[in-house]
């Protein structure tokens, strides 16, 4: 099923395969210089690293953009998600049409 799960991620992966962010203990992320393959994405699946994504590539283009509203309380998830209607209003003034995360806000 990770096996699986680590195919499903390289299908979708979008970004530069020539270095990836890695999380060190500190919680820093810092380069990995070496390609970014399979195994390292089982690794990840298997919660035995976390790994990140440089999305643009050396030729400058934009394939991708992520935002991430953290919440701590109803509250103020109640603010970040006025804030997130206004990014996805503006997404699709230019055309760009966002693809929402499906996390549910645990508090």
């Amino acid at each position: 099923m990770i096996e699986q799960k680590a195919n499903i991620l390289w299908s979708f992966f979008a970004g530069r395969r020539d270095v990836y962010p890695l999380q060190k203990p500190t919680g820093d992320y810092f380069p990995e210089w070496q390609a970014v393959i399979k195994e390292v994405l089982l690794r990840h699946c298997k919660g035995q690293v976390t790994v990140g994504v440089y999305p643009i590539p050396k030729d400058d283009s934009v394939t991708l953009g992520a935002l991430d509203f953290d919440a701590k309380t109803p509250e103020e998830f109640e603010i970040k998600k006025a804030r997130i209607q206004e990014v996805v209003l503006f997404a699709k003034r230019w055309r760009a049409p966002p693809s929402q995360g499906r996390d549910t806000p645990q508090f």
